[in-house]
């Protein structure tokens, strides 16, 4: 029996407030249950999702909320809320995107050891699939995008390396899934990859968009294959073997600026992957924004979001070489090949950092008093 293909309904942002509008004071698992059932074709900003959370108090409809944002957080915003300022002449575009890369440098040189929070929600969604082969005619329903496990750790900066500590958290193995879609390096090797492959790809400019504090400069880029550093590791083949296949990934994505000084605000990689992959989508997002350290302001992350479309139940591990984490997944060999798209599986992690502080180590020497002397 052919297992039926979901589709979920299409809408912009002004036509998700109107359902928000048309569904409010109901019940929150029937208001969650139906924008689950919903995809973004624009990208809703994080105002506008704080404005709407504010009025919509269920936990279920802020999680669904949360999971539709992010998955719209690679398109453009809405036409309306972009500027209509021209775009700068050529000189000034590489004039920015040179600050971009100096203050990059800045930044790095000067964090200082610190510690923040980082809270994680894991969202998934259940493919449709067949049933047990004794029950040849039935198959299990598709059940769209929901939150399936939390969690929270500290990322330690110390020397300028990146580290997790997870505490007394335990990980049994339905958490191991959460922890190899984690993302790292994004306090530094995420920028420092993205900028120098992109000088070895395509760079240009896009257009202008309206951010918390002022008007934003977007840049697009492509980095081929031969070019990228982003690497994708699938683990393991053959199935049920240890052996780990590597491949790296061109990838393309957006670098979006401060206008006034080239600070990164946002900045989205989307790895090029088609079949026979057993991943066929590998995307990243990362916001930037001052925080507080030590009574000084520095330029952090805030927030992430990593998507990921491929095999159900096979996830391992991928990124950039020995430096950044994000999504791979365990191959199957010749069954990864005639894998149907709607048999992948969407997977989402939706990532803040919160509570930073600086780092600081204490070293105590103790005297003591008039010792007495040792005997030979």
């Amino acid at each position: 029996m052919a297992v039926p293909a979901y589709a979920a309904k299409r809408v912009t942002v002004a036509q998700l407030e109107q359902t928000l509008t048309a569904i409010h004071g109901k019940p929150d698992t029937q208001i969650a249950k139906q924008l689950y059932g919903l995809e973004l074709t624009e990208r809703l900003s994080a105002a506008k999702l704080a404005e709407w959370e504010k009025e919509l108090s269920g936990s279920e409809t802020r999680q669904a909320l949360i999971a539709l944002a992010d998955q719209s957080a690679f398109f453009d915003p809405p036409p309306a809320e972009n500027p209509t300022t021209p775009a700068p002449d050529a000189d000034s575009q590489r004039k920015l995107l040179q600050q971009a890369e100096q203050r990059v440098v800045e930044t790095l040189s000067k964090l200082p050891n610190f510690f923040a929070d980082r809270k994680i929600n894991l969202f998934e969604d259940t493919p449709a699939h067949e049933g047990p082969a004794a029950v040849s005619s039935s198959y299990v329903s598709y059940r769209p995008l929901h939150e399936v496990a939390k969690f929270s750790s500290t990322v330690l900066y110390r020397d300028h390396k990146e580290v997790v500590d997870w505490g007394e958290t335990k990980i049994d193995a339905t958490d191991e899934v959460v922890l190899s879609l984690l993302t790292t390096g994004e306090f530094g090797p995420i920028l420092r990859m993205v900028l120098a492959d992109s000088g070895q790809g395509t760079l240009t400019w896009s257009h202008w968009e309206q951010g918390a504090v002022g008007q934003e400069a977007v840049y697009r880029y492509s980095v081929p294959k031969g070019k990228s550093h982003y690497q994708i590791q699938f683990c393991c083949i053959p199935a049920g073997s240890n052996h780990v296949y590597k491949e790296f990934s061109g990838y393309h994505g957006e670098i979006t600026l401060d206008a006034i000084n080239g600070t990164i605000h946002r900045l989205t990689l989307q790895g090029d992957l088609k079949p026979p992959n057993p991943m066929t989508k590998s995307n990243l997002m990362v916001e930037y924004g001052p925080v507080e350290i030590g009574g000084k302001t520095y330029i952090c992350p805030v927030r992430s979001v990593a998507l990921a479309l491929a095999q159900p139940q096979a996830i391992s591990h991928s990124g950039l070489a020995d430096s950044i984490g994000f999504l791979g997944l365990h191959g199957s060999g010749e069954e990864s090949n005639s894998m149907p798209e709607t048999s992948l599986q969407t997977l989402l992690i939706d990532v803040s950092f919160e509570k930073y502080h600086m780092f600081r180590s204490e070293t105590r020497i103790l005297v003591e008093d008039n010792p007495e002397p040792k005997e030979k």
